[in-house]
């Protein structure tokens, strides 16, 4: 809702929910993963990516992923390396976290 050319605030009749304040995590203590995965971790996510994928029709995969199915077959073919992302979406689609995936 607007009022006088001003969005409504969280709380306020007509707000959206989605105008609420998202908590800011950075300085909570989690796991953590590097920034650039090394050698070994894209690996580890591209072994678990193979096994989720077997039998499934790649197209499937790769919206489950997120990604356009092309991205996924040079991630797994190996002339692409593995973002952080990806591998976050990898962990997302196989129900762990990306620290347990990337070991």
């Amino acid at each position: 809702m607007t009022i006088i050319g001003r969005p409504a605030f969280a709380g306020q009749e007509g707000a959206d929910p989605s105008d609420r304040p998202v908590e800011d995590t950075h300085d909570q203590d989690t796991d953590s993963v590097p920034a650039v995965l090394s050698n070994d971790m894209q690996q580890r996510v591209r072994s678990a990516l193979v096994a989720y994928a077997r039998g499934k029709a790649q197209h499937a995969v790769a919206q489950a992923l997120g990604y356009p199915r092309g991205y996924v077959a040079a991630v797994l073919d190996g002339k692409l390396h593995v973002t952080v992302h990806f591998a976050g979406q990898v962990a997302r689609v196989l129900g762990t976290d990306i620290s347990t995936l990337a070991g």
